[in-house]
């Protein structure tokens, strides 16, 4: 018994950082090019899920999300979601590295339902 509750007061802190996420299927995937131009920032991945994103952060946009460059791990997840049709669960983070654009925050993780 100790050590269930050691672990989850361990869990507790994680599952605060994140908090709720939001779920649906993708339905909207938009790259934007690694060179420099008039992207807000060159190689981030802009999306959208059905219903939007209920269980974003304060401050962030209920439509729209990102994934920065360096998780291209990311995206490959919501690609073979998108071609499966299967739902995935989002969690945003609006301190994770500022916004993308327009209150639009950063994936902080990204998981199949």
């Amino acid at each position: 018994m100790k050590k269930l509750l050691t672990v989850a007061l361990l869990l507790l802190p994680f599952s605060l950082a994140f908090g709720a996420g939001s779920k649906g299927k993708v339905y909207e995937l938009s790259m934007a090019t690694n060179m420099q131009g008039p992207t807000v920032r060159a190689g981030s991945t802009q999306f959208r899920i059905e219903g939007g994103f209920d269980q974003a952060p304060e401050g962030c946009d209920k439509v729209y999300a990102a994934i920065a460059p360096e998780d291209s791990h990311m995206v490959s997840l919501l690609l073979m979601a998108q071609a499966q049709d299967l739902e995935v669960i989002v969690h945003l983070n609006h301190l994770s590295d500022g916004e993308y654009y327009s209150g639009r925050c950063y994936v902080s993780y990204l998981s199949l339902d």
